[in-house]
């Protein structure tokens, strides 16, 4: 993998409803304090918040735990790769390819694009030969009416309408 280029990506995470309102947060977590865990393989997992099952070892992020359980991964796989995890079939998620190839049961999954987690207690990741950077995410799916409106997302049009008049009124602040 090309490592002398720099992948920036920035996500948001949905509240339940009871905490929609609570005060906005962000982290700011060095690289250095980024556990990275070596893979059987020769790969290298990069656990950015979560706590997931890594060759049989509980791996702790340095991000704050949150009421869904939000788990991102940033996994490098050498070509010919095959990483499993095991993952609570009650989660769901994504793997968002940014570099190189995912090999899957139905096909190839290119880079720069997105595929839905299946459900099923492990997950199963394989490189093509060109091997592949990825970026796994998953967590307690929430089970709510979503609704947005730009970079609103709440649950219903009325809490979208009270959101963008009070973004407009000043009364959203940081």
């Amino acid at each position: 993998l090309d490592s002398a280029r720099l992948h920036g990506f920035q996500l948001w995470l949905n509240l339940p409803a009871a905490e929609k309102m609570r005060a906005p947060d962000w982290w700011d977590i060095p690289a250095t304090q980024i556990p990275s865990v070596a893979l059987p393989g020769g790969g290298t997992a990069r656990v950015i918040a979560g706590t997931p099952q890594i060759a049989g070892k509980i791996i702790q992020s340095p991000a704050p735990p949150r009421t869904t359980l939000p788990h991102y991964l940033d996994l490098r796989l050498n070509g010919g790769e095959v990483l499993e995890l095991p993952v609570e079939p009650r989660m769901q998620g994504f793997v968002y390819v940014y570099q190189g190839a995912l090999q899957c049961a139905p096909g190839v999954v290119p880079a720069h694009a997105l595929a839905q987690l299946g459900a099923g207690d492990t997950l199963r990741l394989q490189a093509r030969p060109e091997g592949v950077g990825v970026l796994l995410l998953y967590g307690m799916p929430l089970r709510e009416p979503l609704q947005h409106y730009g970079p609103f997302v709440m649950n219903t049009v009325e809490e979208i309408d009270k959101a963008v008049a009070d973004y407009r009124a000043g009364r959203l602040t940081a």
